[in-house]
């Protein structure tokens, strides 16, 4: 019930307010195209930054391009909420 709850607050907001990209939402975009189409970097980047875009490229991979932004942002409200409903139980 919870874990229901926080989804449907989350995907409220998103209907009414839709979604912005972030400041740093191109870095982690464009590393993850590059991991998604095994292509190499013209910079190398750092082993910590590869956590949240093998998370997306795995997701662009599973989508077409068009349904991406909306693949992501939906998982992530997911992940969200599921994090809450583990809050909830402790």
């Amino acid at each position: 019930m919870v874990f229901l709850i926080a989804l449907m607050i989350k995907l409220a907001f998103w209907a009414i307010l839709g979604y912005g990209d972030g400041g740093d939402s191109s870095f982690y975009i464009q590393i993850a195209q590059n991991l998604a189409n095994i292509s190499t970097s013209s910079k190398s980047v750092p082993l910590y930054y590869l956590g949240y875009p093998v998370f997306l490229s795995i997701l662009m991979k599973l989508s077409s391009a068009q349904a991406t932004p909306f693949l992501i942002i939906f998982f992530q409200m997911f992940i969200s909420s599921i994090s809450i409903l583990f809050l909830y139980k402790t």
